[in-house]
């Protein structure tokens, strides 16, 4: 099972709990945030992963939860 397909199987779940998945990629073409956001993804990252980026979507996706 690939991410894609993990997460689409996550986000079926019954009691599915989990407020956001982000896709973390080494595909990183142009439109690709886009494109997984398409399939379902709630976020995108590109390998090699920049600290600020990492930083970024978990403070975007904390506030969403609670004021941070």
């Amino acid at each position: 099972m690939d991410g894609i397909d993990t997460m689409k199987a996550i986000k079926q779940l019954e009691d599915f709990s989990i407020p956001k998945i982000v896709c973390l990629t080494a595909n990183v073409f142009n439109g690709s945030s886009e494109y997984y956001k398409s399939l379902g993804f709630d976020g995108y990252l590109a390998k090699p992963l920049e600290p600020h980026e990492l930083d970024r979507i978990v403070k975007k996706f904390l506030k969403l939860v609670k004021n941070v």
